[in-house]
C-alpha cells in the first residue's frame, strides 16, 4: 500500500545545463556565454511577468496516460486534453507568454523514439507553429493508494465513510485516496533540446461515483477534494512553466540572404516588438549526428551582428542588419 504521508505537491525538479557549442570561425563571439542544455542563450537575470519586455510563444501538446486503467475510476479520459488545457488558461495570465493547444501528444517515455528523434520532432513543430517553445507532458498515475477503501469497504470503513459522507468534511481519517502524478517537459523549438522538466505528484480523497463518469470540467469535480488538489498543482506547474520561460531571452527565426542588409524577423507588434528595437544575431548551427539519418545537433552561436528593427507589422518586422562580416546561413535575433 502507498504511504498516505506521501505530499500533497511533492515534486522532482530536474534543471538541466551544459557550455555553448562555439565552432570557430569569423565573426564569432569570443565572449563567454551562459547558456542551456540547448545552447539557447539565457538571461543573467529571470524576469517577473510583469517585466518581461516581449511575448514569447508556446505550444502545448496532449498529455496522453501512461497507466490508462488507472484513469477508469469516474471515467476520466478527457484529462489528456483537460490537464494542457488547464495549462494553457494559467499561463494565458502570465502577459508574457501566449499558449497555443495542439490535438495531440508527444510519447516522450517511449523506447521507441530516442531523444534525438523527439528533438527533430519538436524542431519540425516549432517551425511548423512558429513557437519559440514547446510543452510536452505525461499522465503518469491517477490510481487508488487502496482500492479496497474505496470500492470492498469493511464495516467500519463503510460507516467512517458514511460520516465523513453525510457531514461533507475531509479528515485524515477518510482513507478513500487516489494519486495524480504527471511530467512536463519544456522544450525549445529551435533546438529542439530540454529546458526544463518536472514529475508533480499529489493526492485527494476521492468519492466520486457515477455510472456514465463524471465531467472534469463540471463543479461536482472541481469541488471535490480530489479535483482541488489537482486544480492546485496545475497551478504551482503553471508557475514553474513561467519561470522556466521568463528566464529564456525573446527570440525570433530571421529570413535573409547572403549580401543582404535587410531582413525579415518572424515577430512584429503581437510580440511586443517596437521601430528602433535592436536584438542581436545567433546562427543556427547544425552538425549532423554520426550514426543517425537526417539528425543534427542543433546550437546557437553569437556572431558580431545585430539587427535593428525599421517596420513592425503585427506577425513580423523588417530590419536592417549591423555587421562587418558577410552573414551566410540560418539566423536568429535574440533580445539583449
Amino acid at each position: 500500500m502507498r504511504s498516505r504521508l506521501m505530499n500533497r505537491s511533492f515534486s522532482l525538479c530536474l534543471m538541466l545545463s551544459a557550455g555553448a557549442f562555439s565552432p570557430s570561425f569569423a565573426g564569432a563571439s569570443e565572449h563567454s556565454l551562459a547558456t542551456n542544455i540547448s545552447g539557447t542563450p539565457t538571461t543573467g537575470q529571470c524576469a517577473a511577468p510583469s517585466e518581461a519586455t516581449y511575448q514569447k510563444s508556446l505550444a502545448i501538446t496532449n498529455f496522453p496516460r501512461i497507466e490508462a486503467n488507472s484513469s477508469k475510476a469516474g471515467r476520466l479520459y478527457k484529462i489528456e486534453s483537460w490537464l494542457p488545457e488547464q495549462l494553457s488558461q494559467q499561463l494565458t495570465q502570465h502577459q508574457s507568454i501566449t499558449p497555443t493547444r495542439l490535438a495531440y501528444g508527444l510519447d516522450e517515455r517511449s523506447d521507441q523514439a530516442t531523444e534525438v528523434q523527439r528533438a527533430e520532432q519538436v524542431k519540425n513543430l516549432g517551425r511548423d507553429h512558429r513557437v519559440q517553445f514547446l510543452l510536452t507532458g505525461e499522465i503518469l498515475d491517477m490510481s487508488m493508494v487502496d482500492t479496497d477503501t474505496t470500492y470492498q469497504p469493511g464495516l467500519y470503513r463503510r460507516m467512517v465513510s458514511g460520516v465523513h459522507d453525510g457531514l461533507h468534511i475531509n479528515t485524515r481519517f477518510d482513507k478513500r485516496d487516489r494519486i495524480f502524478s504527471f511530467y512536463l517537459n519544456l522544450r525549445d523549438g529551435f533546438t529542439g533540446q530540454t529546458l526544463f522538466q518536472q514529475h508533480y505528484s499529489t493526492y485527494g480523497i476521492w468519492k466520486l461515483a457515477s455510472p456514465t463518469g463524471v465531467d472534469v470540467n463540471s463543479p461536482r469535480f472541481g469541488q471535490s477534494d480530489y479535483g482541488q488538489q489537482v486544480r492546485n498543482l496545475v497551478a504551482r506547474a503553471s508557475l514553474d512553466v513561467a519561470h522556466a520561460i521568463n528566464c529564456q531571452p525573446y527570440i525570433a527565426r530571421a529570413d535573409m540572404r547572403p549580401g543582404q542588409q535587410q531582413i525579415v524577423l518572424h515577430g512584429g507588434a503581437h510580440n511586443g516588438l517596437r521601430a528602433g528595437d535592436k536584438l542581436e544575431l545567433y546562427q543556427l548551427v547544425m552538425r549532423p549526428i554520426n550514426g543517425k539519418y537526417q539528425a543534427y545537433d542543433t546550437r546557437l552561436v553569437r556572431r558580431n551582428a545585430a539587427v535593428e528593427l525599421q517596420e513592425v507589422y503585427s506577425t513580423y518586422s523588417v530590419a536592417l542588419v549591423h555587421s562587418d562580416f558577410l552573414l551566410s546561413g540560418q539566423f536568429l535575433a535574440v533580445s539583449p
